[in-house]
């Protein structure tokens, strides 16, 4: 019996060019914060480290972290006047160098922003537009190269994507219509796809299908949809240098097809190939970003879906590892970002489903040539008392932490660990070799 469980629960670490990452949970509390719809990490009261923003039901709401070190305090209300808060963001509109915050509410079809007074105390709602018919999303970045942080938005019904500019204090011009043919539009994001010097604008649309660009002339005006491809329930686009090569290519998720691709920029001016999959995913594909997890200095794609949140590394030309698991939940429709929330020079992950909002510590890469493979086999799991390892190593320590990453047991010098004491659930086993080696393994307790 113990052979086939060993057959079963090995961990093995073959000489490959892709490495694993391991990731701790941790939870931030949002009871009664009803469905989460985004959320997005800046520094808002001017510590130097990275606090949290959430959209949920009408709000929006900041967890400040309060020791830089990815522990937060109690919520902070920013707003509770909008109708259904569907996109987040932060960034500095009015030119005081701090970041304000800029939101999209969708049955109020409004784009607001407030502002900020260095410390995090926000002021009063200012619209900038409540002609975004079921606003989707929002977007802040110099459109007309004047300087200042001008506002893109996307709304649903209308099948819209526009701008609005800036005065450089805050203050917003008219709705400036950038295409209506871009039906349910979910997801607007902007980047410099033609290697022109400007931000162009990208979109994925659900109804019809559509990932498209739209190119910019350096002051604002737009020309036609360009279309990137189609995917069944297009939901988010991200720009990213998926191969190196120094354009900005797109990555795409697809919540009815149910996949996660990438597309070429294949001459650098915004002409671009296929779709290349890399993840034809369990559940629908929710969010798509691209950071650099691993730290070789090339772009890997991580994602959520209504079932799990998930990264695959890229080998720095475009080909993929693996899917590597981060979470795996029930819950629903998982929203993703990257960010270092603990200042560790290491990119975490912030995740959510309905009623649940975490940070996934990255704990980094464990990579092992072939003259070093190691071998761990851990039983019996799920236990409910001592735990043993096997390892062709010299185990100097052991730590366990449960499911909000809080150290709950620990050994040192040993192959075996008792948690009989423990209380049912899900925890994170930890070993490390005396050269410091740290590899992870999840373990259930009965």
């Amino acid at each position: 019996m113990k052979k086939q469980t060993l057959l079963l629960l090995a961990l093995m670490l073959f000489n490959t060019t892709f490495s694993q990452i391991d990731f701790i949970k941790h939870n931030i509390e949002v009871n009664g914060l009803g469905y989460i719809e985004d959320s997005y990490a800046a520094d808002l009261d001017g510590d130097g480290d990275l606090d949290v923003l959430l959209a949920h039901e009408d709000n929006i709401s900041s967890f400040y972290n309060i020791d830089g070190l990815g522990n937060f305090g109690n919520i902070q209300t920013i707003t509770s006047s909008l109708y259904s808060t569907q996109s987040v963001y932060a960034i500095d509109l009015d030119g005081d160098n701090d970041m304000d915050v800029l939101a999209a509410s969708k049955y109020d079809n409004k784009i607001a922003w407030y502002a900020n007074d260095g410390s995090g105390n926000f002021g009063t709602e200012q619209i900038i537009s409540t002609n975004a018919y079921h606003a989707s999303s929002v977007y802040a970045v110099d459109i007309d190269g004047d300087d200042d942080i001008d506002v893109l938005s996307a709304s649903l019904s209308d099948n819209k994507i526009a701008w609005y500019q800036n005065d450089g204090n805050g203050n917003f011009g008219a709705q400036q219509i950038i295409t209506t043919s871009a039906g349910g539009a979910e997801k607007v994001y902007a980047s410099d796809i033609d290697n022109d010097g400007d931000k162009d604008v990208l979109s994925a649309s659900y109804f019809d299908d559509k990932i498209a660009w739209y190119q910019n002339d350096g002051n604002g005006n737009f020309g036609a949809q360009n279309i990137i491809g189609i995917v069944d329930g297009a939901i988010d686009v991200f720009p990213a240098d998926m191969d190196s090569d120094g354009d900005m290519d797109i990555i795409t998720a697809a919540i009815d097809y149910s996949t996660i691709d990438w597309y070429e920029n294949t001459d650098g001016i915004g002409n671009f190939g296929s779709a290349q999959n890399i993840q034809t995913v369990i559940g629908a594909g929710i969010s798509v970003y691209a950071a650099d997890l691993d730290g070789d200095d090339d772009m890997d794609v991580v994602y959520g879906t209504d079932t799990r949140i998930a990264w695959h590394e890229n080998s720095g030309q475009g080909t993929f590892g693996e899917q590597q698991i981060v979470f795996s939940s029930t819950f629903g429709a998982a929203k993703i970002n990257t960010c270092d929330i603990n200042d560790d020079n290491k990119t975490d992950i912030l995740g959510f489903y309905p009623g649940n909002f975490s940070w996934f510590e990255n704990k980094g890469a464990l990579s092992v040539k072939e003259d070093q493979a190691q071998y761990f086999s851990i039983y019996p799991n799920p236990t409910h008392g001592i735990l043993s390892i096997d390892s062709e190593i010299n185990i100097s320590k052991i730590e366990i932490y449960d499911n909000s990453g809080k150290l709950v047991l620990s050994e040192r010098n040993s192959n075996q660990i008792d948690l009989s004491s423990s209380k049912i659930g899900i925890y994170y086993l930890s070993i490390e070799d005396a050269k410091g080696n740290v590899t992870f393994k999840t373990i259930l307790k009965k």
